[in-house]
């Protein structure tokens, strides 16, 4: 099936008969980090697995290891005895950065009512990435959200964002 937006034009498919072409290619970078070792932490590690008394070795903001009496090295340790590591957690209905606090008229963008047919609006052009909602979902363990289309724009695209900390740039 061909689909498009803007007069582009690629093969895609639902069913996985070829990817498009990303329109806004991520330009996120993690960054830069000393390596962390969770030692003695209940750990879930998202596919069932309960391992108590674990360590999680975290280099460049990537977990590398998990196990038992994993080596230091020269990462700085944390002891998590009595406290849980989990997977990032992934808001699948969420509201942030289109509906952004404090709730006001000027930030409440989560449905296009103009016209019935919105095929060329998209959920992500509508985020208002300074909602202070996103620290306070990263300060509890939501590393993702995922933008639907609101109720009345039947046709608008929807999107998924990753949960990253706001970076201060120096003036």
């Amino acid at each position: 099936m061909l689909t498009g937006f803007g007069g582009l034009h690629w093969p895609s498919s639902p069913h996985g008969s070829g990817a498009a072409p990303k329109p806004y290619p991520s330009t996120y970078q993690p960054p830069s980090s000393t390596p962390v070792l969770i030692r003695n932490a209940t750990v879930l590690d998202g596919t069932g697995r309960r391992l108590d008394g674990a360590d999680v070795l975290i280099r460049d903001g990537k977990i590398v290891g998990v196990g038992t009496a994993l080596p230091q090295g020269d990462a700085t340790t944390i002891d998590a005895k009595g406290r849980w590591v989990t997977p990032g957690l992934i808001d699948v209905h969420s509201h942030l950065g289109v509906y952004a606090s404090p709730g006001v008229n000027a930030t409440q963008d989560g449905n296009e009512m103009t016209d019935p047919v919105t095929a060329g609006v998209w959920a992500e052009h509508s985020v208002w990435p300074q909602d202070p909602g996103f620290a306070t979902a990263l300060a509890g363990g939501v590393a993702a959200t995922i933008r639907s289309r609101g109720p009345a724009a039947s046709s608008a695209a929807g999107a998924s964002l990753r949960n990253v900390p706001a970076r201060r740039t120096g003036r």
